[in-house]
């Protein structure tokens, strides 16, 4: 699960470092920030079941939001931007939905 957070959180950089609006920009840098926390939740040895579906909440409701704000846009440079987002954080979503609880692939 590690390399898809790595992915999303260096997909959301990607995009704010290329939107064009204000809005988007913070949600990607929320975003970025989540994935970074996220990660550290599941490094960390303490950390069980509920801790990361807690954090996974987190990056859920924050991946949603800059979402919504992308569709907002309506900007065709936005939405490709963002697809690489979307795709990392469905990957992590399926892992989560699976189960898995690895801190490393």
């Amino acid at each position: 699960m590690s390399s898809s957070v790595e992915r999303l959180e260096n997909s959301s950089f990607a995009l704010e470092r290329q939107a064009g609006q204000h809005g988007v920009r913070q949600d990607a840098r929320d975003l970025t920030e989540e994935a970074r926390g996220f990660r550290r939740t599941l490094i960390h040895y303490r950390a069980d079941r509920l801790d990361v579906h807690a954090a996974f909440s987190d990056l859920s409701r924050t991946y949603n939001e800059l979402r919504d704000e992308v569709a907002r846009s309506r900007d065709s440079d936005t939405e490709k931007y963002f697809a690489p987002v979307t795709d990392a954080y469905l990957d992590i979503e399926r892992e989560i939905d699976r189960g898995n609880r690895y801190a490393r692939d």
